[in-house]
């Protein structure tokens, strides 16, 4: 009788220990590809042809980071890889009057996250005309 209850025990222990958990760490092929992306990612414009992107990593057994690029309603290329402890990248050469949106991503040597994405748009810069007396046009 108490064998009965060992075992009775046993498998209704087994029974709720086994739920579905969060799986997060990069080299798990089942982790889910969101749960270690970066994030936050933020885009500045320097200056006319300059945009330095930056954005934060929790989980830190990763490789590096991918960032990709397209420009106006173009598809996506890769631009850079940088390594696992660089989290900002300035991208140069640029257009006015174009909408860049830049996809980065962590990676190992066995997966990759899911991708965070930001756009930003250069503007057109604006002429201002000044006459010789002083007077803007």
């Amino acid at each position: 009788m108490k064998k009965f209850y060992i075992i009775l025990i046993l498998e209704i222990l087994f029974l709720y220990s086994c739920e579905e958990r969060e799986r997060s760490n990069p080299f798990d092929p089942n982790a889910d590809p969101d749960a270690w992306a970066p994030s936050n990612l933020q885009a500045e414009v320097i200056n006319d042809s300059q945009i330095k992107l930056s954005w934060t990593q929790e989980v830190e057994q990763i490789t590096g980071f991918r960032i990709e690029k397209k420009a106006g309603i173009g598809s996506f290329s890769q631009i850079a890889e940088v390594e696992k402890g660089v989290t900002e990248y300035t991208d140069t050469g640029l257009n006015y009057g174009t909408d860049y949106t830049y996809q980065v991503q962590a990676f190992t040597d066995l997966n990759a996250s899911g991708y965070v994405e930001i756009t930003v748009y250069i503007p057109q810069p604006t002429l201002t005309i000044t006459s010789p007396n002083g007077g803007e046009t």
